[in-house]
């Protein structure tokens, strides 16, 4: 037997899902498969923490592979953009303080302003989490993804009448922000 595997151990190796090439931290050193295989495994869906608090209760958020250069994503959480950058079915939740369970993820749907869903003016939303889709208007595989290190996101608040703006009234407040991780699938309480 001396230079030959056993039948057995060749069966094992066969059955096992990384044998396209070695796997550390999750990522393939050698594959032969396909870019659908290969985004089959990935996590492909970031999860963005938006800290809004105060009277702001949407938020506009913005990508790019190239530092704003241009744009691969958009989205405004109060209405529908025309720039033909737009998400068609984002994620976005969040917990009102003033309802009868406070502790309940509540969704928003797409282009509804939060503002409209609060149950009351004295609700503070301190944060939102936000998934984008993969329904973008800019192919989704070409561009997210937790491998992507061009891959940036800004980010500004809204209170339904007016954008944040800087100390000086000149320019919008935007914030950067990272994905806190990614995932495959999105969050549905």
């Amino acid at each position: 037997m001396c230079g030959r595997w056993p039948a057995i151990v060749l069966a094992i190796w066969a059955a096992l899902p990384c044998r396209a090439g070695w796997i550390f931290d999750g990522v393939p050193s050698h594959w032969e498969g396909t870019q659908a295989e290969l985004l089959a495994d990935e996590h492909t869906y970031p999860v963005l923490r938006l800290e809004l608090g105060g009277s702001w209760t949407d938020f506009e958020i913005k990508a790019s592979t190239n530092n704003f250069e241009t744009l691969v994503y958009y989205y405004i959480s109060s209405g529908a953009n025309d720039s033909g950058l737009d998400d068609a079915d984002p994620y976005t939740y969040y917990c009102d303080d003033h309802a009868v369970d406070v502790r309940k993820w509540i969704g928003v749907p797409p282009h509804t302003a939060l503002a409209t869903q609060i149950l009351s003016p004295n609700t503070e939303v301190e944060c939102v989490y936000f998934w984008p889709s993969h329904a973008c208007e800019v192919e989704w595989t070409n561009w997210m993804s937790q491998h992507n290190t061009n891959l940036v996101w800004s980010w500004v608040r809204f209170d339904g009448v007016a954008f944040e703006m800087n100390a000086s009234g000149t320019r919008q407040h935007w914030n950067p922000v990272r994905p806190e991780r990614w995932e495959r699938a999105r969050t549905v309480p």
